[in-house]
């Protein structure tokens, strides 16, 4: 097998196209969640006329099921960078589910330390920014009674807004 030739086979492994759309005129590049597949994206091309629907699957996962799967992002990465070159042939954005999110972050990071186009956008859903330091404290939903009061007694807005309801007057006398 020639290296190009090489090159096409492992990237048709790592990039699927629901519905191929050659004349779209932008690309989206669709990460899943861990432990998902690219198949969660093929109803995605009949919702979003006008763009052609690149699905990203992972090794260890689906039509990839054989091979290892990693267990480190950056090598994740640079493989996915490799394989996603040739199918950089127009605009296009990343979008990325939960650790989808994450890897579509370093896979731009990426490509624009290799000098290669980079994404018109970056849609990263259910996943914090990298910036954005881990919650100190549980989620309120899980808080006792307690440590809600506790928290928003911290939280000066929280104070002068929800002080006056009968809610918060109930909740803080006990």
């Amino acid at each position: 097998m020639y290296p190009t030739q090489e090159l096409s086979a492992t990237a048709e492994r790592w990039i699927t196209y629901p519905s191929p759309a050659p004349a779209a005129r932008t690309k989206l590049l669709c990460l899943p969640y861990a432990g998902g597949g690219a198949s969660l994206y093929r109803s995605w091309p009949a919702l979003l006329p006008g763009v052609e629907v690149a699905a990203v699957q992972m090794p260890g996962h689906e039509s990839r099921l054989g091979e290892p799967s990693h267990d480190r992002i950056e090598p994740l990465v640079d493989a996915l960078a490799t394989a996603a070159a040739p199918h950089l042939d127009k605009p296009y954005a990343i979008f990325g589910h939960s650790l989808g999110a994450r890897v579509g972050f370093e896979l731009a990071r990426e490509l624009r330390r290799r000098c290669l186009p980079g994404p018109v956008m970056l849609f990263a859903s259910a996943c914090r920014a990298p910036h954005v330091p881990r919650m100190p404290h549980p989620p309120v939903h899980a808080m006792s009674d307690l440590a809600l009061r506790a928290c928003f007694g911290r939280c000066r807005p929280c104070r002068r807004r929800f002080s006056t309801t009968p809610i918060w007057r109930r909740c803080c006398s006990r």
